[in-house]
């Protein structure tokens, strides 16, 4: 049975992309699974096994002392084929391609593109130029999974690189329930520039006209997020009309996201956005709930061919808060709108085809060590 070890020390363990949908279809096909990820201790859950890594205090140690850590417990693995999902685990990648294993890089993001809009890291032209050093290094050693179509143009066309869209895997969600309720929600990474002001500032407006809506918020923030928005419902008046989940298992999250009447994805308008699709547009419509999305090319051609929601300028509150009240006031389009979407994700959005060009991959790299 060939082996095959995913590397991580950023990815939450249950990560839905790296665990529920490549580690677990991988093991599904025949491969023998181990996840090294920061994760309390070793145990296997649906088959995969997970490697536990030391919990880092700050982000200079995670990319030190966990990195060196992780490299230390992969090579005891002693895998075929090692699958890293980390920019700061280029090192670490090219370490066990020198030493004769094969190796893939998973890129999630537009990293390069995606530092120069880091708000805590400082030099940041000098970081991203660094970065896409490192990352030819990388594109010239072993084969990169891509997670967006519009990631192709980044790199040489010689390079061996395979796109495996982050679509749902309609199998991990629950049946969509036939009355939705009275709220709408949001599913990701709590920030500024994923919306999460711009839809309190939307909210506001809702209640002064009479219309206030419920917002469940789902997803990990900073201290510093945390802080400023709690100060902002309370400013707005929206205490009891507001709840930040936090980080929340994603059957859990899931159950909450079915029942809302609107899932929100109005990311701002920068470049790692604007050319990448938002994972949380295809989980909404795969739940049949409408969408409600920044007005970008690549998300607006989605909603139109799919009919699966309203798109907006991202930076205008009038128009979230137009496009909720639209929905709220009329449960008979929330019901065709969440159709349409569910339609469109069966149809062409899910795993299920993304997954078959990852099996190829696989299939091409025979194991390295006998």
């Amino acid at each position: 049975m060939t082996k095959v070890c995913f590397l991580t020390s950023v990815h939450n363990p249950f990560d839905t992309r790296v665990f529920y949908k490549e580690a677990v279809s991988l093991r599904k096909a025949g491969y023998d699974v181990t996840l090294i990820c920061q994760t309390p201790q070793e145990e296997t859950i649906e088959g995969i096994r997970l490697v536990p890594l030391p919990q880092p205090k700050n982000r200079p140690e995670r990319m030190l002392k966990t990195t060196f850590v992780l490299l230390q417990r992969a090579l005891k693995e002693k895998a075929d084929i090692y699958h890293f999902h980390d920019p700061e685990l280029i090192g670490v990648g090219l370490v066990l391609k020198a030493k004769g294993y094969h190796v893939i890089y998973d890129v999630h993001e537009n990293v390069a593109e995606q530092m120069l809009h880091k708000e805590w890291l400082p030099f940041k032209s000098v970081f991203a130029a660094g970065y896409r050093q490192m990352e030819r290094l990388a594109g010239r050693a072993f084969p990169l999974v891509l997670a967006e179509d519009s990631y192709e143009a980044l790199y040489p066309p010689a390079w061996k690189t395979w796109t495996v869209r982050n679509f749902p895997d309609l199998t991990l969600f629950p049946t969509p329930p036939e009355k939705k309720e009275p709220y709408i929600v949001y599913l990701g990474g709590v920030s500024q520039i994923r919306g999460a002001d711009v839809t309190l500032d939307a909210l506001k407006l809702l209640k002064d006209a009479g219309t206030p809506v419920r917002f469940e918020c789902i997803g990990a923030m900073s201290s510093a997020d945390e802080t400023r928005l709690r100060d902002k419902v309370q400013q707005y008046g929206l205490q009891d009309l507001v709840v930040f989940h936090g980080r929340m298992k994603a059957k859990d999250a899931y159950r909450i996201v079915a029942k809302a009447f609107a899932g929100l994805a109005v990311l701002e308008p920068i470049g790692n956005y604007v050319n990448s699709y938002p994972t949380k547009m295809f989980e909404y419509m795969a739940l049949q709930v409408p969408v409600i999305t920044s007005n970008f090319p690549l998300y607006q051609d989605v909603v139109n061919a799919s009919s699966c929601g309203f798109v907006v300028d991202p930076q205008d509150p009038k128009e979230i808060a137009e496009s909720i009240r639209t929905l709220a006031a009329d449960p008979a389009l929330v019901k065709s709108v969440g159709q349409s979407g569910r339609a469109a994700v069966e149809r062409s959005y899910n795993w299920a085809n993304e997954n078959e060009t990852l099996q190829q991959l696989y299939r091409s790299l025979q194991p390295a060590h006998s």
